[in-house]
């Protein structure tokens, strides 16, 4: 067969199928990617090849970026619900979805983090001669002790403020530890009685030693056992710890700022007062107290992380600091074998 002849015989090649996904599909979503990431620095905190005070340094990093993020990507993302942007960002995920999915992945995570405190590191520690005891397990010296610290050191500086007709709802400030307590007057019928907040003074450690052992409790709990002499001739009905996450993201835009300084100084004086973002509340809080700080702070069920264990994890960080002998509380350095990783993320926008 001529040559010509053969070359027209040949079949036309086929356009290949283009396999390649679209391109939402291609790209990681930033939120979500950050919240990976808080599962690592988590997952570091169960491995228990790690010193015990490095897993518990690990646990209050986990606690401080999720913070930061709360108060700049998230409120981020719920700045655009309310401005009502329901475009989808270049990953196909509108800010609904994201703020859906992010809930769905760090309500596990968050709850994971309070078993793994409650479960395994502080009971290692407590074998290692570290022990961060509830007030009422304390022996009657040890709270006698307790008791003394706090109407020599706390009392004085604690302001209780009650919600009535005449008094609104107080401003809470962001990351901050409050009570919030339910008081009657003794000689009332009154059934569902007051609501004070108190806030946990943030000048005093969250941990107070007992005695010269390595023997803590939290600040917030001796608080609690004392709030009898806070609201004489009353009868405190229950207390629950809350704290609040506000939106802390800074937009400053150099073109329209003619001082840079100034404009600075004013966004960091309205950081203090931006909206509530996250409500955490202790798992004990009844639900009736829950409505009432969600209708008070304006937050959405959504907003809402209810979990068993302290919500202070930030305060166990002065237990890192100790110098106890024994290598399986020794922290890990800077320059040791394993590269000495250091945690650091920005979650300022790109």
């Amino acid at each position: 067969m001529p040559v010509k002849d053969r070359l027209t015989a040949v079949e036309p090649a086929k356009a290949k199928l283009s396999l390649a996904p679209a391109p939402e599909r291609r790209l990681l979503n930033r939120e979500l990617s950050l919240i990976e990431f808080f599962r690592q620095v988590l997952e570091e905190a169960h491995d228990r090849r790690n010193p015990l005070l490095e897993r518990l340094r690990f646990l209050t990093i986990f606690t401080s970026i999720v913070d930061e993020f709360f108060m700049v990507r998230v409120s981020g993302l719920k700045e655009e619900v309310e401005q009502g942007w329901f475009e989808p960002s270049l990953d196909g995920m509108t800010a609904v979805e994201q703020l859906t999915e992010i809930r769905s992945r760090l309500y596990p995570m968050a709850v994971e983090q309070m078993r793994c405190l409650n479960e395994e590191i502080l009971p290692e520690l407590a074998t290692q001669g570290i022990a961060v005891a509830t007030y009422n397990s304390l022996t009657k010296q040890q709270r006698d002790e307790a008791d003394g610290y706090f109407a020599r050191d706390v009392y004085p500086v604690l302001t209780p403020l009650g919600v009535d007709p005449a008094h609104p709802f107080p401003y809470i400030s962001g990351l901050s530890l409050n009570l919030g307590i339910m008081v009657k007057a003794s000689e009332s019928d009154d059934e569902e009685g007051s609501f004070v907040r108190l806030k946990v003074p943030q000048v005093l450690p969250g941990l107070v030693q007992i005695g010269d052992e390595t023997k803590y409790t939290f600040l917030s709990e001796v608080i609690k056992a004392n709030l009898g002499s806070l609201f004489p001739g009353m009868t405190v009905q229950h207390a629950h710890t809350f704290r609040v996450t506000r939106d802390a993201d800074i937009d400053i835009r150099e073109d329209e700022a003619d001082d840079l300084l100034r404009a600075l100084q004013q966004e960091l004086r309205k950081r203090r007062f931006g909206s509530p973002v996250r409500l955490e509340v202790s798992a004990d809080m009844p639900d009736e107290m829950v409505g009432y700080l969600m209708g008070s702070l304006g937050v959405e069920p959504d907003d809402v992380y209810a979990l068993d264990g302290p919500l202070n994890i930030l305060d166990l960080s002065q237990l890192c600091e100790l110098e106890k002998i024994g290598p399986k509380l020794q922290a890990l350095r800077h320059d040791d074998s394993r590269g000495g990783r250091r945690i650091k993320v920005d979650l300022e926008p790109y």
